[in-house]
């Protein structure tokens, strides 16, 4: 008889702690990168890839690939933004994933925004210097997270020379 009520003693006690776990999971929507690389094409034609931050020339073709990820919630929007008289810039994705992005996107503004059950889309930033100076990117990522985990906001200063 002991040994059955401590096992009934144990399975209530799991269906308790259990029962806390119900209901919503939030999480901070990210924007990842491949680690350090952006990828450049010079105006004569060179092709190589250089470390986030480096210092860059007027004219250059640069892209980083991005990844949004909305953790465990839906991805809702990503907008990349810079000053235009700076840079020219949009978004670039492969057409696989069209079903993903909803008709209102502008990824040649750099807007994304996302159908349903979108958790994660690879995204890559291309831009193109028009002047010298040190200058910066802004990203907003939302997700369907509450309020204090979405959106998320970061950037990406670029030295141009």
């Amino acid at each position: 008889m002991k040994t059955i009520s401590k096992f009934i003693l144990v399975a209530f006690a799991a269906v308790a702690l259990t029962s806390c776990l119900i209901g919503e999971f939030n999480s901070t929507p990210m924007i990842y990168t491949n680690g350090k690389y952006i990828y450049r094409t010079t105006a004569a034609g060179v092709k190589d890839s250089i470390l986030f931050n480096d210092t860059v020339q007027v004219g250059d073709t640069l892209r980083a690939p991005l990844i949004l990820s909305g953790g465990y919630n839906n991805l809702v929007s990503f907008r990349a933004t810079a000053d235009t008289s700076v840079f020219d810039y949009h978004l670039e994705y492969d057409t696989a994933w069209n079903s993903y992005v909803a008709a209102d996107s502008k990824p040649e503004s750099g807007y994304l925004h996302f159908a349903e059950d979108c958790y994660q889309f690879p995204v890559t930033l291309w831009y193109v210097p028009k002047k010298a100076g040190d200058y910066s990117f802004y990203f907003e990522i939302s997700s369907t997270a509450a309020e204090k985990y979405s959106p998320n906001t970061g950037s990406l200063r670029q030295p141009v020379r």
